[in-house]
């Protein structure tokens, strides 16, 4: 998690927020991938996470960014 909150204080995107992502809009976003990413997590990386739990935060972020610019074409910034 202290890697994951370094990387997010560097993280400076310039770019402009789609105006159809609302907060709503963001919230769903991320529940669904989340979900996804657990499910991935779950099939595939159990045994990895289990031997190392610090794995979790930045696996579920990857993935989540993953299926966002998969399904709605957005960028990780």
């Amino acid at each position: 998690m202290e890697s994951f909150n370094i990387v997010l204080s560097w993280d400076k995107p310039n770019c402009k927020v789609p105006a159809e992502l609302t907060r709503n809009v963001c919230a769903d976003l991320i529940m669904k991938a989340n979900d996804f990413a657990f499910d991935v997590i779950r099939k595939n990386f159990i045994h990895q996470v289990a031997q190392n739990p610090m794995l979790m935060p930045l696996l579920i972020s990857s993935l989540g960014h993953d299926w966002v610019f998969r399904h709605h074409n957005w960028p990780e910034d």
